[in-house]
């Protein structure tokens, strides 16, 4: 039996001390806390996009929690995803822009991606 179910592919996750999140940003978890994509690195887990923006600049670890969505995205294509990647793992070069390439494991993931169109990626975001 179930206890619950989400609506609309939404979590929160707790937020890192010391860390200021933007609305309609990419958010890591490193360690379970919610970072940007500034304080990534290649063990970070993608969350998912915020909704809102989240100041806590001033707060201990857990202090404040920040809404995301999960589900496919659209991002800039580095030039090396092709058609012949769908299904692959994608990881951020930058904050808007995916590359099949992870840098030799220096890159966070992004998702698994979904389509390559011309003018971009659609991968699938979130845990």
């Amino acid at each position: 039996m179930s206890l619950a179910k989400r609506a609309d592919g939404l979590r929160a996750y707790p937020v890192k001390g010391g860390e200021y999140l933007a609305g309609n940003a990419v958010i890591f978890l490193v360690a379970g806390l919610a970072v940007p994509f500034a304080a990534a690195d290649d063990s970070a887990v993608c969350a998912g996009v915020s909704r809102l923006g989240v100041d806590n600049c001033q707060g201990a670890d857990s202090t404040e929690r920040v809404a995301v969505e999960v589900g496919e995205r659209k991002f800039l294509n580095a030039g090396d995803i092709t058609l012949a990647d769908v299904g692959e793992t994608a990881f951020f070069a930058d904050e808007h822009t995916l590359s099949a390439d992870s840098n030799t494991s220096k890159r966070p993931k992004a998702g698994v991606i979904t389509q390559v169109d011309d003018d971009g990626v659609w991968v699938s975001l979130g845990i």
